[in-house]
């Protein structure tokens, strides 16, 4: 004789639509006695996920901070690939621009060039000896706030900037979600620019 299961939400009473239900359709119904197992490994597989990229930020972070200690500010002004990319960069600095953030700016010195065409910059780095570096060279360009921040984590307003940039940083962070965060917090007519110095290649999008 066939048996009602118990209802998954109340576990004292068979629940009669479940009940009807799984007589009719066995094999769909038992499925929904594996949900909780299933909603609970995917809590761990996010939770594991977490970790693992704080885990990575972490080692990203005291690379940064190595390498800013044996940077020199001739060090800024020498070629490299990222300065390759500061005048096509620049370029594209929209007209009357208010507020721009350099994400991931390292010792500032494209923050420095930004500044002069931009109201404020805001420049942000995970390694507090790049931004300790980075307030040491600037200290003549009052339009720049320098801070200490995890673009994983850190929350912009919407449409807070006109332009937004970031040289050599984004491939060491969830690409995907860090530039939809971006993108929602650029203005209406800005530009949001990346340079990937491990490709060697600029690409950039307007918003």
């Amino acid at each position: 004789m066939f048996k009602f299961p118990k209802c998954l939400f109340n576990s004292y009473s068979p629940c009669v639509p479940c009940a009807t239900y799984s007589k009719n359709y066995p094999q769909i119904h038992r499925v929904w006695y594996f949900f909780p197992l299933l909603l609970v490994a995917g809590m761990i597989i996010a939770y594991s996920r977490s970790m693992k990229a704080t885990k990575n930020m972490t080692i990203v972070q005291a690379d940064f901070d190595r390498i800013a200690l044996h940077s020199s500010r001739d060090s800024d002004e020498r070629w490299n690939h990222n300065t390759h990319y500061h005048r096509f960069l620049l370029d594209h600095v929209p007209a009357g621009c208010t507020s721009a953030l350099d994400l991931g700016c390292g010792t500032g010195a494209f923050a420095r060039l930004l500044a002069q065409r931009a109201e404020h910059v805001l420049a942000l780095d995970l390694s507090p000896q790049m931004i300790h570096q980075a307030q040491a060279r600037s200290t003549d360009v009052p339009n720049i706030d320098f801070q200490v921040a995890d673009a994983f984590v850190w929350e912009c307003s919407p449409e807070q900037f006109d332009y937004i940039v970031s040289i050599a940083a984004l491939h060491h962070l969830p690409m995907e979600e860090v530039l939809s965060k971006l993108k929602r917090g650029l203005a209406p007519g800005g530009s949001l620019l990346q340079n990937i110095v491990t490709i060697a290649r600029s690409a950039w999008c307007s918003g």
